[in-house]
């Protein structure tokens, strides 16, 4: 069973190998380049900073070197004593690690800290870029080394500013070598393990990024196959973590569009079903003789109030659909809703009179409102035709009207055995009946309330259903006021 998951997973995995590697390889690519800056720039400022240092270093020997070569000229009577200067030439050589030179107007070296270098001539050239001011350069001096050299030099003066030599150091860039050969290896130990590092942090980073795509894209597919149940995690509050939790929310809601489509085919077929049986087994009574011919206009009866509960049933879900569809445009005039609730009022009067109801609070000043006269007089009519249907014998029902600045707000309450505190949720679903309204409602389709809330919230408005057991049921909706 893992294992098939695993190769499911791996499966819809290699849907996004595009979009992975993607985002890997410009992530590697850019941390590589980053890399190789750091590595030039790295290397760049140790060349400058080595040179510097080779630099000052030699500038500061040969400086130290021709004042020594000039005390010791003025000492000696007009000639440099070697054996004065060579333990100082010699210690000066071994702090800095170059080789130190003085020579004479020349070029001939009189002496060299390095006993392997004698009978050498430097060039002319070099002599005549040599001044008071230290000169620094490259080169091999004429062959006296075989590989580059780092050359640092000054004249060596007598009190009246006579040239009586030159001061040289010489060191070979075989020193710089050896310091870039110790530095390579650590500097690239360190870049592999970071290399390696920043792979392994990349390569999670953006899988971590490219899974709840992937989580998304079969969770879509299957809510399009009709499967709700899959929820997705939500680990973070970024762009990827809204998009999983408002799929989420998308689900809940084709769930419960889905439960409602459902229900309402089963709800559709129930209330069909039963009165087309009632009609179909009183016809065929009648046809094979079953029901006498004395007893045949009761049952005709019977069969034409199911006929016309169809049709309610037919004109309650048109309108319910045309509702829903949004296609039902509003008409919208100023209505004086009191006025209205009385009109509406007399096409029960009859069954008002029937069931003795006593009619409270209509005796309202005038209060206008801004809606489509039809639909409201309907909200209205299915209200009190509920408020009717469920009153005690001998109750009543009343009619409260308060207004503000933006809203008008219409109550109506009769007085009964009300409804029951777990059957308020649903009151307004679509063929909801609670089972003690099915005793007494025998010729509702349970649609009234929900085509009154959806009339109500066209408008703009809303309504709320209280209750009290035996005590009453009253609804209030609010429209906007003119």
């Amino acid at each position: 069973m893992n294992t098939k998951q695993e190769q499911k997973r791996h499966k819809g995995f290699q849907k996004y190998r595009g979009l992975f590697y993607r985002y890997f390889f410009i992530c590697v690519f850019l941390m590589l380049f980053f890399v190789g800056v750091l590595f030039v720039s790295f290397t760049g400022t140790s060349v400058m900073h080595f040179q510097s240092e080779q630099y000052d270093s030699m500038k500061h020997a040969v400086l130290k070197a021709s004042e020594a070569a000039a005390d010791s000229f003025r000492s000696a009577d007009g000639r440099f004593s070697v054996e004065r200067l060579a333990p100082f030439y010699r210690l000066i050589a071994e702090i800095t690690g170059a080789d130190l030179f003085l020579v004479d107007p020349a070029g001939q070296i009189v002496f060299c800290t390095n006993p392997n270098i004698t009978a050498h001539v430097l060039p002319q050239a070099l002599l005549q870029e040599t001044g008071e001011t230290i000169y620094t350069g490259t080169g091999t001096l004429e062959g006296v080394y075989t590989d580059q050299c780092y050359i640092s030099g000054i004249v060596v003066q007598d009190t009246q500013k006579t040239v009586i030599g030159y001061a040289y150091a010489a060191s070979p860039m075989v020193e710089f070598q050896e310091f870039r050969g110790q530095l390579m290896p650590l500097f690239m130990t360190v870049s592999l393990i970071f290399i390696a590092l920043a792979f392994v942090i990349i390569y999670a980073t953006v899988y971590r990024m490219v899974r709840p795509l992937h989580q998304m894209a079969d969770a879509a597919g299957r809510f399009g196959r009709g499967d709700f149940t899959q929820r997705l995690p939500v680990d973070s509050q970024d762009e990827i973590g809204q998009l999983a939790e408002a799929l989420n929310n998308m689900a809940e809601e084709l769930a419960l569009s889905e439960h409602s489509r459902r229900s309402f085919i089963a709800n559709v077929s129930h209330e069909l079903k039963t009165p087309m049986q009632t009609i179909s087994g009183f016809i065929d009574g009648i046809l094979d003789g079953t029901i006498p011919p004395e007893n045949q206009r009761y049952y005709l009866r019977i069969v034409s109030d199911e006929v016309k509960r169809l049709g309610r049933m037919v004109r309650s879900m048109l309108n319910l659909a045309r509702l829903e569809e949004g296609s039902m445009e509003l008409s919208k005039n100023k209505v004086n809703i009191v006025d209205l609730t009385v009109q509406t009022l007399l096409n029960f009067e009859d069954r008002i009179e029937k069931r003795h109801l006593d009619i409270r609070g209509l005796d309202q000043k005038k209060m206008m409102v801004r809606v489509d006269e039809d639909m409201m007089s309907q909200v209205i009519y299915n209200l009190i035709d509920n408020a009717i249907k469920f009153s005690e014998e001998g109750g009543y029902i009343e009619f409260v009207f308060r207004s503000d600045f933006k809203w008008t707000y219409v109550t109506i309450r009769n007085g009964g055995k009300g409804i029951a505190k777990e059957d308020l949720p649903q009151i307004f679903d679509r063929f909801y009946k609670s089972d003690k309204s099915r005793s007494q409602d025998t010729t509702g389709v349970g649609l009234g309330l929900h085509i009154v809330r959806s009339i109500v919230r066209l408008h703009g408005g809303d309504i709320t259903v209280r209750s009290k057991e035996n005590q009453y049921t009253e609804f209030e909706f609010s429209i906007p006021s003119a």
